[in-house]
C-alpha cells in the first residue's frame, strides 16, 4: 500500500511543480522498494524521476536531450513489461512515440 500511495504522492508533487521533494520521495521509494525486492513500482519511480528533471530543465531553459529521453523510457517500458504491467507499458510506449 505504501507504494500506491507514494506514486500518488509524487506525481501530485511534479504537478504542482515541487520538483526537488518530488525526486527526493521517488528516490526514497525507488531505494525502499529494491531493498524490499517489490520490482514493480521501479518504472514508476524512474520515469517521475526523469519527468521532474526534464520540467526543471524546461523551466530554466535548457533543451531536452531526446536520446536520453528515448532510452530512459525504453527501460520503463522493459520494467513494465517483466512485471506485467500492460497499461503502464502502453503508457510509456504512447510517451516514446510522442516524443519522437
Amino acid at each position: 500500500m505504501y507504494e500506491f500511495a507514494i506514486v500518488c504522492l509524487v506525481n501530485e508533487l511534479g504537478n504542482i511543480e515541487n520538483y526537488k521533494l518530488s525526486t527526493s520521495l521517488s528516490k526514497r521509494a525507488l531505494r525502499e522498494s529494491l531493498m524490499q525486492k517489490r520490482v514493480w513500482i521501479i518504472a514508476d519511480c524512474l520515469y517521475n524521476i526523469w519527468w521532474n528533471e526534464n520540467e526543471q530543465r524546461k523551466n530554466i531553459g535548457q533543451s531536452i536531450n531526446k536520446k536520453i529521453m528515448t532510452e530512459s523510457l525504453q527501460q520503463c517500458i522493459l520494467l513494465s513489461h517483466f512485471c506485467r504491467q500492460t497499461f503502464d507499458e502502453k503508457f510509456y510506449r504512447d510517451k516514446v512515440i510522442f516524443q519522437e
